[in-house]
C-alpha cells in the first residue's frame, strides 16, 4: 500500500468515526501490509495501530509540534514480561517494538482530562492541542460558533462533542455523556486553555463532577490505538498479523498511568469485566462509529497496563490469548521476540545485536533492500547493481548494498573487513546483496566489488547521516584494473 493509499485510508477512517479526534501522522506510514518503496517506513509494527481515536469530537488534523503534553508515571515499576502460550493460526509473528521516549515516528497525544460523577453517569472528557498550519474539519459534525470561535458538534454514539478554536494556534474540545451532555456548547462558551490544559470558569461544573485525572487518549478507546507513544510510558509490544492485516493480535506491555483502571474502557462498547490472572480486566468493543472492528482486553498488573487487542477475531478469542499470558525473563522475552516470520519471498541477508539493539536486512519479494532495527523497519527499491545505503537509524551505522551476478564484495575500513555475514546471490535476480557493521569512529568505509574482469572501489563516508547512492553524494568510485 502507497503513503497516498494509506493517508486516504485514514482519511476514510477518520470521516466514518464521524467525531473522532484525528492525531498527526507527519511521515509515518501506517500501511498494513509490508513495507515496499517508502523509506524511512514505521511498517511492521505499527502496521496494526490504527490512529483513530473515537473521542466525540471534531475531527482534527494537528500539524507536528516538538511540544505537547506528558503523562508521567509517579514511579518506575519492575519491568514485566508477558508471552502468551495461545495465538490464534494463521496469524504470523511479525515481531516486537519497545515503546517510550525513544519510540520515534509519533508525536505527543494528549493527555485528556477526564471527570465523572461517583456513579459514572456523567462523563466528561476535555483535550487541546496545538492546531499549527493544521484545519478544524466537520466530518459528520455541524458548524457552530463558540463566543464567535468556528468548531463544530457532532455526535458519536452517547457521547455529544464540542470542538473549537480557543485562541489563534489551538483547538480545544471537549466530549460529555449523560446529562451533562445535553450543556456541552454552554461548558464550551466557559471554557479557555492554559498552556496544555483545559480550564472551566469556576461554578460552571456541577458540584459532583469529580476530576480523575490526566490520561493518554489512547486509554479512552483501547482498541484503536494500543502501539503507544513516547513519553506515555516505557514498555514493549508484540505483534501478530495476516499477511493482508485482516486479522491481527497485538499485547502490549507499558507503565500504567494513576488513574488506568478507572477510565478503561469508558468510551468503548460492549463494554463487560472478567478475570485474568486474577486481575479484574475490562472486554470491550471499538466504538460503534470506527470503521475498524477490534475487541481490547485490558487490565492493571505490578504498576503496567496491560492489553491485548484483537483484529478479525471475536471476544472469546482475545480473552484466550489473554488468559494465556505469563511471564518470563528479559533474556527469554528477547529470544522468543526474535524469531520474526518472515513474509513469502522473503530472504534474510544478514542479522545482528540483541533486545532492543537487534537488526535484521533482509530483500523482499518485491526486491526491495529493507532494514529492521528492532521492530522498526525501513525499506528501498526494487533495487538495482550498485545500490549502496547507509543506515544509521540506530546504533550500529550499516552500510548495505548490492553487486552484479557472481561478484566478490566486500566492505572494509583499511584492510579490515565489516561484513556481518558473507554475501548473498539469490537466484531471482542474479544480485549480490550485502550487509556490514560500521564501528563507533569510523567515518568512512571502501566497499569493493570484483566482478572477475576488475575490482571497483568505492568510498562511502558513514558520518553524514542516512543516504542512499548508486554512485553518488557521500560515495567515490575508483575502478582497480
Amino acid at each position: 500500500m502507497s503513503d497516498e493509499q494509506v493517508l486516504l485510508e485514514l482519511d476514510a477512517r477518520g470521516a466514518s468515526a464521524a467525531a473522532g479526534l484525528r492525531a498527526y501522522v507527519d511521515g509515518l506510514d501506517l500501511a498494513t501490509t509490508p513495507p515496499r518503496r517508502s523509506r524511512p517506513r514505521r511498517g511492521l509494527l505499527a502496521a496494526a495501530t490504527l490512529l483513530v481515536i473515537a473521542l466525540a469530537a471534531a475531527a482534527v488534523w494537528v500539524a507536528r509540534s516538538d511540544e505537547g503534553p506528558k503523562v508521567k508515571t509517579v514511579d518506575h515499576p519492575s519491568p514485566l514480561y508477558l508471552f502468551p502460550d495461545h495465538v490464534p493460526d494463521g496469524v504470523p509473528f511479525r515481531g516486537s517494538l519497545d515503546i517510550g521516549g525513544s519510540a520515534g515516528g509519533i508525536g505527543p497525544l494528549g493527555p485528556a482530562e477526564v471527570y465523572a460523577t461517583r456513579d459514572r453517569a456523567d462523563v466528561l472528557v476535555t483535550f487541546t492541542a496545538k492546531l499549527g498550519s493544521g484545519q478544524i474539519t466537520f466530518p459528520g459534525g455541524h458548524p457552530i460558533t463558540v463566543d464567535g470561535r468556528p468548531g463544530t458538534t457532532s455526535s458519536a454514539g452517547n457521547f455529544r462533542g464540542v470542538a473549537f478554536r480557543s485562541d489563534a494556534d489551538r483547538v480545544l474540545s471537549i466530549a460529555g455523556r449523560g446529562p451533562i451532555a445535553d450543556d456541552i456548547v454552554h461548558l464550551a462558551e466557559h471554557a479557555t486553555t492554559r498552556a496544555d490544559q483545559v480550564e472551566f470558569t469556576d461554578g460552571v461544573l456541577p458540584d459532583d463532577l469529580e476530576r480523575l485525572g490526566a490520561v493518554p487518549l489512547d486509554r479512552l478507546a483501547l482498541g484503536t490505538f494500543f502501539a503507544g507513544v513516547g513519553g506515555l510510558g516505557e514498555g514493549r509490544s508484540l505483534t501478530w498479523a495476516s499477511e493482508d492485516a485482516a486479522r491481527s493480535v497485538v499485547v502490549v506491555v507499558q507503565e500504567a498511568g494513576p488513574i488506568d483502571e478507572q477510565v478503561l474502557g469508558l468510551l468503548d462498547r460492549e463494554v463487560r469485566h472478567t478475570s485474568v490472572a486474577g486481575h479484574d480486566a475490562v472486554v470491550s468493543r471499538t466504538a460503534a462509529q470506527s470503521n475498524v472492528d477490534s475487541r481490547a482486553v485490558a487490565w492493571v498488573q505490578d504498576g503496567h497496563l496491560v492489553r491485548v487487542v484483537t483484529r478479525g477475531y471475536d471476544a472469546q478469542e482475545a480473552v484466550a490469548v489473554a488468559r494465556s499470558l505469563h511471564e518470563i525473563s528479559l533474556a527469554e522475552y528477547d529470544r522468543r521476540a526474535a524469531r520474526v516470520e518472515l513474509p513469502p519471498g522473503t530472504r534474510t541477508i544478514a542479522s545482528g545485536g540483541e533486545g532492543a539493539g537487534r537488526w535484521q536486512v533482509s530483500r523482499d519479494a518485491g526486491q526491495n533492500l529493507c532494514i529492521d532495527r528492532g521492530g522498526d523497519t525501513s525499506c528501498d527499491g526494487p533495487v538495482d547493481v550498485g545500490f549502496i545505503e547507509v543506515n544509521d537509524d540506530a546504533r550500529p551505522t550499516l552500510v548495505v548494498g548490492t553487486g552484479p551476478p557472481g561478484s566478490n564484495v566486500d566492505v572494509l575500513d583499511g584492510s579490515r573487513s565489516l561484513l556481518a555475514a558473507d554475501p548473498l546471490e539469490l537466484d531471482d535476480d542474479g544480485l549480490v546483496y550485502f550487509a556490514a557493521e560500521v564501528p563507533e569512529g569510523v567515518t568512512s568505509v571502501d566497499v569493493t566489488v570484483d566482478d572477475g574482469q576488475g575490482t571497483d572501489r568505492r568510498t562511502v563516508r558513514t558520518d553524514h547521516g542516512s543516504i542512499s547512492s548508486t554512485g553518488g553524494a557521500g560515495a567515490t568510485t575508483t575502478s582497480i584494473p
